[in-house]
């Protein structure tokens, strides 16, 4: 194994214990915010993506016929 990878590797692992650490911390906040405004809590689950979002299919009648830019 070269060093670039074992370098890669470690940033990686301590980058997913990181997350595992902070999840407890992250959801507490979500949980006290939601708390404080009930509607916040509508999209819990898609904030840890467990959940799509649900997207409605717009009329296209009011975009413009050229480019957007």
């Amino acid at each position: 194994m070269n060093e670039l990878s074992l370098k890669s590797t470690l940033a990686l692992h301590a980058y997913s214990l990181l997350w595992v650490l902070l999840s407890p911390v992250i959801a507490c906040y979500l949980l006290y915010r939601s708390l404080r405004q009930p509607a916040y809590r509508k999209h819990w689950f898609e904030r840890f993506a467990l959940k799509l979002p649900n997207f409605r299919q717009e009329p296209l009648d009011h975009l413009p016929d050229g480019p957007i830019w």
